[in-house]
């Protein structure tokens, strides 16, 4: 397997407002935005992705935050 050369995860709230953005496989979501807990619901996010050969792709969904 290829390791990821590239990574970009973003997360948008119900409003279409990036609330977090992730630039490394190894990254997290608190589920703060600006300073604040964020509200319990569903938000969107959308993954690009590349490996060493070139290879991209690209996966969006939803989170759902629960608390």
């Amino acid at each position: 397997l290829d390791a990821i050369s590239d990574f970009n995860l973003q997360i948008y709230n119900r409003w279409g407002v990036k609330i977090h953005e992730i630039t490394s496989p190894l990254g997290f979501w608190d589920g703060y935005y600006n300073g604040k807990l964020s509200d319990s619901g569903v938000y969107n996010f959308y993954l690009d992705f590349s490996f060493g050969r070139g290879e991209k792709g690209r996966r969006q969904g939803t989170i759902t935050l629960i608390r």
